[in-house]
């Protein structure tokens, strides 16, 4: 491999604002140039009632289960507007999703007990699989929609599963016009968009409006795992590469191999 397979190659990155340095490091390090274009913007739960119930109960739960970095820190905010110390119960597991969940969990002093190998929710369910769930307690804070496989399969395992609405993740409008600007219909202005999350694609054809398809001809995309593969499926766009791990670091891989393969 090159040391720079990415120099030249202008890529948009479409995490909400402030989430993105990591994957910055790991893509300029490789020679890209890269551009912020939040598709997401973060903004708290409809209401707060359910999460201040939850959270002043925290050590009541034998398992937490963190599938975002956001989920980790829409939490521990809002315990410390309420004065509140989160502290896990002692022998409860803890399973965040990945890398970055993990060291967002880290940063406020607790230890993931539990880090899927495989991405996305498939990868909790089966990291949890060994466990005994049935009478659990277990809590769950997630965004105010998300996919229902993880809290369908505690269900049937027999988990007393608290779903949360920790967050929500909304369009930020003042991306559009600059949407329309970096992906002008017929003429890629840039080589590649990088997706973090279903809905940061979903968002992304929202901005662009009914023609985004077009717009995002000849553009690579890359997905951070299945369920991001899926949505962009879903919404009739083509993944050109798909993360080996959830990361930073696997996303820049998955660039770099793509161009890779298409020169060899």
């Amino acid at each position: 491999m090159p040391p720079r397979p990415l120099a030249g190659r202008r890529i948009v990155l479409t995490r909400a604002a402030g989430q993105s340095g990591a994957l910055i490091a790991a893509l300029e390090a490789l020679g890209a140039e890269t551009i912020h274009l939040p598709t997401i913007a973060i903004a708290p739960p409809a209401e707060f009632a359910l999460l201040d119930r939850a959270l002043r109960a925290i050590a009541a739960y034998q398992g937490y289960v963190f599938t975002s970095a956001n989920a980790v820190r829409a939490c521990f905010a809002r315990a410390r507007a309420l004065g509140i110390r989160l502290a896990p119960a002692a022998g409860a597991w803890i399973c965040a999703v990945g890398a970055a969940t993990a060291v967002a969990l880290g940063q406020e002093g607790w230890h993931a007990t539990i880090v899927p190998v495989a991405a996305g929710s498939e990868g909790v369910v089966a990291a949890l699989a060994p466990l005994p769930l049935a009478g659990l307690r277990v809590f769950f804070p997630r965004a105010a929609a998300g996919r229902e496989l993880i809290p369908r399969e505690l269900a049937r395992r027999g988990a007393r599963l608290d779903l949360v609405e920790a967050y929500r993740t909304v369009l930020p409008a003042e991306s559009a016009e600059r949407a329309r600007t970096l992906f002008p219909a017929g003429a890629a202005a840039v080589a590649a968009v990088v997706f973090t999350s279903p809905s940061s694609a979903r968002n992304l054809a929202a901005l662009l409006g009914g023609d985004y398809r077009e717009r995002l001809r000849g553009v690579a995309l890359a997905a951070i795992g299945p369920a991001t593969r899926a949505e962009l499926d879903a919404l009739g766009l083509p993944t050109a590469a798909e993360a080996g791990e959830a990361s930073a670091a696997g996303l820049a891989a998955a660039l770099a191999e793509h161009w890779n393969a298409g020169a060899a």
